[in-house]
């Protein structure tokens, strides 16, 4: 039988195959069956299940999913901490959510087609961001509340794409795709 706080249990929990798509980044180098690695103006590196993306320009790294989704009533979900500056993107390649640089003072937004919302999240801590891609309209969620929201242009399938533009750290403790 199985109880509460049981040492000899073995966890049964498995994000692969739980989600559609879900890293949180174990071991010290991506995992390329899942990522294609594009390095550009930075680094990337994986330590204590988290990945860390070190901008010095525009663009900085970023990496994209081997494999393309359908995106339509679906959602993205990543836990992400950012330091002082920073520009990071997440989502599907072709309905990206960003989280702004604070002297831009836009605070984020889902890309082509806005509309920014000047609330800045808390750095050196980590949150939830959530974009969900419905049928009309394409939604973006900080720890849970909605922030965002815009008309539904895009296509499927898509990639799905991590990046970090500029200077500072970016970091993502895991990903996830879910209906």
């Amino acid at each position: 039988y199985l109880y509460y706080g049981n040492p000899s249990a073995v966890s049964a929990s498995n994000g692969d195959n739980t989600f559609i798509f879900f890293d949180h980044f174990l071991g010290s180098s991506l995992n390329t069956t899942k990522w294609n690695n594009n390095s550009g103006n930075g680094s990337i590196s994986l330590s204590s299940s988290v990945i860390s993306f070190y901008g010095t320009g525009d663009p900085g790294g970023y990496i994209t999913t081997k494999n393309s989704f359908d995106i339509y009533n679906t959602k993205v979900v990543v836990r992400t901490k950012l330091t002082s500056a920073y520009r990071l993107m997440f989502g599907y390649a072709n309905a990206l959510a960003l989280i702004d640089d604070p002297g831009y003072s836009r605070g984020w937004f889902l890309v082509n087609g806005g509309p920014y919302n000047s609330n800045l999240p808390s750095l050196n801590v980590y949150h939830l961001f959530k974009e969900y891609i419905g049928a009309t309209k394409n939604y973006l969620y900080y720890n849970n509340t909605l922030v965002a929201q815009n008309q539904n242009g895009r296509s499927s399938p898509s990639v799905i794409r991590l990046s970090h533009w500029y200077t500072g750290y970016a970091y993502i403790d895991y990903i996830y795709v879910a209906k």
